[in-house]
């Protein structure tokens, strides 16, 4: 999970990202909410955002949000950016 003051660029974002997978993901900074079902509309997939996750980084309908993959532990991450 990449540590957000506020929003970052999406420059910054990729950047922290590109980072944070290069060195892997440290379970210690892996905060686990259960699980959900995805639910499919067209041809995307969508999942939920638990709450306290979304209200601390101000995610609503409509934010934007960089989505990126961490191939060796399957993980898909999505970060708040500010366009």
């Amino acid at each position: 999970m990449v540590p957000l003051n506020g929003y970052m660029s999406c420059t910054q974002v990729y950047k922290s990202i590109q980072r944070r997978v290069a060195r892997g993901l440290d379970e210690d900074d892996v905060m686990h909410f259960g699980t959900y079902s995805a639910q499919e509309h067209g041809r995307s997939v969508y999942g939920a955002i638990p709450d306290p996750v979304a209200t601390e980084h101000d995610v609503e309908q409509g934010t934007t949000l960089a989505v990126s993959y961490h191939p060796a532990t399957g993980s898909v991450i999505l970060t708040p950016v500010n366009e």
